[in-house]
């Protein structure tokens, strides 16, 4: 009875947060179905865990009529066994819940050292925490109410407290959250409503009805988004994860099976750019394209303008990726995040998954195989050849330990002191990703004021450290040095309820600056699309050398030498993170399909660049463009492989 009672306080709870965080609703028909479908999901989940309860109660009393009068107490041997199955079954749930976050802490804490004693732990310990919970709240309420009282206080604290903490990322974290203080508050008065529940058979038989009703009914596409704007009712992600199926759409014909960019594929003609080309290419953390755009910021970031107004320019590129790892192993390899082989890989802090068993060539080495100097400069440890994500460096720099992001000051002074070494006829490959302006944002000249203040002024270090690099390009590669910019994804300041990287897709994360610079490149800002899967190509193109049959990018060299429109058709765009997909359709259509929340976002982004208005089920393209991306992403995955939850 704990569970369902937590649950219906847990439900209380969710009704009041939603109106106080979300506010007014644009659609009041939603809002009533974000609360009907709340409680049941929430009422489901619990008649679910209810189970657990119930099988130690079935225990004591199939137990009790055969120990009667016995003075052995046999009886209590059983009751204990069946609080072990109550604790076990919670355990087993935790791990179904919370296991990656658990595996990633146990091999960080003592760098991979007991790292499975230490996972173990944690997962039974916090599945008996929520038997610790179900018997604090019994003893509280054995003791007296006030005690009672005192004990569900806190416990509602915490439901209350889960609604406003993380409130964009972490759902797991919540939904463990809100099992164990669900299940505390539920055991303080859980005797007295069993009681009285006992009396009206009624109004239990309406409880197990509604939990049959929320394991067969789901909600509607825009309510299921609607329901997970607020991060403290996990029970739809509970749901979406166990039963909930994307929405369907119906089956079309002539839909894209493979990308194409609609043109014959153009042939490289064997020889450089220019003699013994130089390439610099720099990657920025968390480079929103809209600041490296604006003309208010021309004066704090004056080498990136000069770069954007004197080389190739593309504004709006998109990343493939909403985390560094993705991104730049997608960007070097020309394959999807789903195109890959992603495995756990690494000790310690460093543990996580990497695509280090993949087989795709990489931009690096292919390179290296072809005699060009290739050198790496690396702040972030996953960086280096083993993991996967740049493998093909001759010679790899790495500037850091463990999981610090090694700051510009240490990377970029071994970069310029490379120039130093240029052989006259040697083509050379440097390639580093700098960890400004990565949140805290405490690098920068200024540390007070907004985030936003924060991360501009870290983008001035960068800035500054570009114009050095470009000094080098002058003074020691002459006529034969190029600089390519871009980031590994963007960053969010509150668009769509988010902060930071990662959480999501939209395009104040995904968009991103490309600039092109360097010798025969004329000054061109091209404003239709791009990606970073491009760059491979435009780097192999500038040393005269073919891109790979498996990459899915396209050369930006002729556009930039003029030998075609920046309005040629151009490959699909797509990007992929935590099991959600986005496909750029020819039309200005931009598909988000969620497949843990299970969820189908389009937006016209000519029309609605903020993205705010989710057109599937009311344009008449939106069928179309769903299905164009599951059927790339079909096409572009590993038949036989499932692509993993990376956090």
């Amino acid at each position: 009875m704990a569970p369902l009672l937590g649950a219906a306080c847990a439900a209380a709870v969710n009704v009041v947060a939603v109106w106080a965080v979300l506010g007014r609703p644009a659609r009041w028909g939603v809002r009533g179905q974000h609360h009907f479908f709340d409680i049941l999901a929430t009422l489901t989940v619990a008649g679910w865990l209810a189970l657990l309860p119930a099988l130690l109660v079935a225990v004591r009393r199939w137990n009790a009529p055969r120990n009667a009068g016995a003075s052995n107490p046999p009886r209590w041997r059983a009751v204990w066994l069946g609080w072990c199955a109550f604790g076990l079954m919670a355990s087993a749930g935790m791990h179904w819940v919370l296991g990656d976050h658990l595996e990633r802490q146990a091999n960080a804490i003592f760098e991979g050292r007991f790292a499975t004693f230490l996972f173990g732990a944690m997962v039974f310990g916090s599945g008996f925490g929520v038997l610790a919970a179900q018997l604090l709240g019994d003893a509280a309420r054995a003791v007296s109410p006030g005690a009672a009282r005192f004990v569900a206080v806190h416990a509602s604290a915490a439901l209350i407290a889960n609604h406003f903490t993380l409130r964009d990322d972490y759902p797991s974290v919540h939904a463990a959250v809100t099992w164990v203080a669900a299940t505390l508050l539920g055991a303080c008065f859980a005797r007295p409503v069993a009681e009285w529940l006992s009396v009206h058979v009624r109004v239990t038989a309406t409880v197990v009805f509604i939990a049959l009703v929320g394991t067969v009914l789901s909600p509607p596409n825009e309510v299921r988004l609607e329901l997970y704007r607020e991060c403290g009712a996990v029970a739809p992600w509970v749901l979406a994860r166990a039963l909930w199926r994307l929405p369907s759409v119906p089956e079309l014909e002539h839909v894209l099976v493979r990308p194409s960019s609609g043109v014959e594929p153009r042939a490289t003609s064997g020889k450089p750019l220019v003699a013994a080309p130089v390439v610099v290419l720099i990657t920025v953390d968390a480079l929103r394209a809209d600041v490296v755009a604006d003309p208010a910021n021309e004066s704090r970031f004056p080498n990136l303008t000069r770069l954007r107004n004197s080389g190739l320019y593309v504004p709006r590129a998109v990343s493939p990726g909403s985390q560094t790892s993705v991104s730049l192993a997608t960007m070097f390899s020309g394959r999807p995040f789903s195109g890959q082989r992603w495995a756990l890989h690494g000790e310690g802090s460093a543990r996580f998954h990497y695509p280090a068993t993949d087989a795709t060539p990489r931009v690096p080495t292919l390179l290296s195989q072809a005699g060009v100097r290739t050198e790496g400069f690396f702040a972030l440890r996953f960086l280096a050849g083993e993991f996967g994500v740049t493998r093909g460096f001759a010679v790899e720099h790495m500037l850091t330990e463990g999981r610090k992001h090694g700051p510009a000051s240490v990377v970029m002074p071994p970069l310029l002191a490379a120039f130093d070494k240029l052989g006259a006829n040697e083509p050379t490959f440097f390639f580093a990703h700098l960890t400004e302006p990565h949140e805290p944002y405490d690098r920068g000249r200024v540390h007070t004021g907004t985030s936003f203040e924060r991360y501009l002024s870290e983008i001035e270090v960068v800035d500054t450290w570009l114009g050095r690099v470009m000094q080098k390009i002058t003074q020691r590669a002459k006529g034969r040095g190029y600089l390519i910019v871009s980031a590994d994804h963007g960053e969010a300041f509150g668009e769509h309820h988010s902060e930071f990287h990662t959480k999501t897709l939209y395009d104040e994360v995904i968009r991103v600056p490309l600039i092109a610079w360097g010798p025969k490149l004329r000054s061109v800002r091209c404003e239709a699309p791009a990606s970073l899967v491009d760059v491979g190509p435009t780097v192999l193109e500038i040393f005269g050398l073919p891109t790979p049959a498996s990459s899915l990018g396209e050369s930006l060299i002729p556009i930039a030498v003029g030998a075609r429109s920046c309005d040629a058709p151009r490959p699909p765009l797509f990007a992929e993170g935590r099991l959600r997909q986005v496909y750029f359709t020819a039309d200005g259509l931009k598909v988000i399909e969620d497949h843990v929340g299970k969820t189908v976002e389009v937006f016209d982004v000519v029309r609605d660049p903020g993205e705010l208005d989710n057109v599937f089920g009311r344009d008449v393209r939106a069928n179309r463009a769903v299905e164009e991306l599951r059927a790339f992403f079909r096409a572009e995955s590993l038949a036989d492989y499932e692509p993993p939850y990376k956090p």
